[in-house]
């Protein structure tokens, strides 16, 4: 006999036997960063309304709460229920965290505990898998990844493994600004559990300087996999058929616009990827979605959520250590409150603060690139991510903030850094033309001048180099001036 134990982020339906079962509401889930109030209050309610379920099911489960984690440390109270049930080996499904899974399992060689590792449904890409496509190419590219996996799992492919629709990505298809005319379904707002008020009293009484705010009466995220299915349902039949055209647009009349909010119900495990791109296909077929749609939808869970967790296995530590750019910043309390003087970015930053969310062109354009602008320190960026979001996991947020947003390790699997200037945010936004703007391009043409040597030898890049070396010398000095005031307003040095 082994003690499972169920981690607040495998919260898999169909998947625990009848054996003897371990939740903990630990410390460390609320605590390595200062979370995010609402993450905090989706965390635990989701735990306990899973025991519930698991407990109805007739599977037994010690579940112990937040404040009885406070006087037993995490890793004591699992030998203690091991030593309660007489059992001396323990199961967990596969941990996606490297380094959360390399101190279980050094805790449980010290203490000679055999320890078994699970297939995990929450991803479809093994460990392995990933290991072999490292093997097969010098330098991981998800275009190359993502083509591999559909032909792989004959996701939207022929009988020959070419792609449905002849091509294997309809990304340009996908840049469309939101027009006025169009309007966005509401998202269906879902019943407070019934551990909902203990809960915010948990969260207030502890976490009150958190960041974020808590609207326990606009539950936009459902708490259990009852709802999440239907979450899922609402979002395919409201959403799916213009997410693909809209999938880059940033419009503040809307929150979600046609994003699906998926992500923190399958990091949680509610949903697991497999079953939402089999009913997103099967959905499809039948009421004749547009395969930009759906090609873009795959795409994020196969392509983009798979590789992420993949590169995150492979290169955390090279990740967490390098700051390719040198940048030393830290940030200033107008990134937690959403007054930093530019739109785009304080309307994003209120968001997050009020729902813990925002899609990803609003993470990756507006804020992490504003954040790299900045010249923030790297390790900051991926603290305001891993705290502002319910779907914040070390495996997701590592390769996102340093890879992408941030290319603060050097370009591991991305070619470039994601950095614009204001047009691209006027282009795909309904934001008018103001001071901002000016000020946005002044730090994108400071970050270019410091960073020049970088620019000039990136062939994809030399181009702006060429450009700022053209530029009126008193546009330029106006611009650097401009971004050096904002620089000094919103961070130290």
């Amino acid at each position: 006999m082994m003690l499972t134990l169920i981690l607040g982020n495998q919260l898999f339906s169909d998947y625990y036997g009848g054996g003897q079962c371990l939740m903990i509401e630990d410390v460390g889930i609320a605590t390595t960063y200062r979370y995010h109030k609402a993450r905090i209050l989706h965390q635990f309610v989701s735990m306990r309304e899973f025991r519930d379920d698991i407990s109805a099911a007739g599977i037994p489960v010690d579940y112990f709460k937040f404040e009885e984690s406070i006087k037993v440390a995490f890793y004591d109270r699992i030998a203690r229920t091991l030593k309660k049930h007489g059992l001396t080996s323990l199961q967990t499904a596969e941990i996606a965290d490297v380094a959360f899974k390399n101190n279980l399992k050094a805790w449980a060689e010290k203490n000679k505990i055999k320890l078994t590792f699970l297939p995990s449904p929450q991803f479809m890409v093994s460990e392995e898998y990933f290991s072999s496509y490292l093997k097969k190419y010098k330098k991981p590219f998800m275009k190359n990844f993502y083509e591999g996996v559909r032909k792989e799992h004959q996701i939207l492919v022929t009988q020959d493994l070419s792609p449905v629709g002849g091509q294997w990505s309809f990304d340009a298809e996908n840049r469309k600004k939101l027009p006025k005319a169009v309007q966005v379904p509401p998202m269906r707002q879902y019943r407070a559990s019934k551990h909902t008020v203990e809960v915010l009293q948990l969260v207030s009484k502890h976490f009150s300087d958190h960041p974020g705010e808590l609207n326990p009466d606009q539950q936009w995220l459902p708490s259990c996999r009852k709802d999440a299915l239907d979450f899922l349902r609402h979002f395919l039949k409201s959403k799916f058929h213009q997410f693909g055209p809209y999938e880059d647009a940033i419009d503040p009349r809307d929150d979600f616009l046609f994003h699906s909010g998926l992500s923190p119900l399958m990091n949680i495990g509610f949903l697991n990827p497999g079953e939402v791109v089999d009913q997103a296909i099967q959905f499809a077929k039948k009421n004749k979605v547009p395969m930009e749609s759906l090609e873009g939808f795959v795409r994020q869970i196969i392509g983009w959520r798979e590789f992420i967790r993949g590169i995150h296995s492979h290169f955390h530590e090279e990740q967490g250590s390098r700051n390719f750019f040198k940048h030393t910043r830290t940030m200033k309390s107008c990134w937690y409150d959403g007054t930093t003087g530019l739109p785009p970015v304080d309307d994003a930053i209120k968001k997050a603060v009020k729902l813990a969310y925002n899609h990803h062109i609003e993470r990756l354009m507006i804020l992490s690139n504003v954040m790299l602008l900045t010249e923030l320190k790297p390790v900051e960026v991926h603290q305001w991510f891993m705290e502002m979001y319910l779907d914040s996991y070390e495996w997701v947020m590592g390769p996102n903030v340093y890879g992408m947003g941030q290319f603060s390790d050097g370009g591991i699997f991305a070619t470039k850094p994601y950095l614009s200037g204001s047009n691209y945010i006027l282009k795909m936004s309904s934001y008018p033309k103001g001071e901002w703007c000016e000020v946005w391009d002044g730090l994108y043409w400071s970050f270019i001048h410091n960073h020049l040597d970088f620019f000039s030898k990136n062939p994809r890049l030399s181009m702006m180099a060429g450009m700022l070396s053209k530029m009126d010398p008193k546009r330029k000095d106006r611009l650097l001036n401009l971004a050096d005031n904002f620089k000094d307003a919103v961070s130290l040095r």
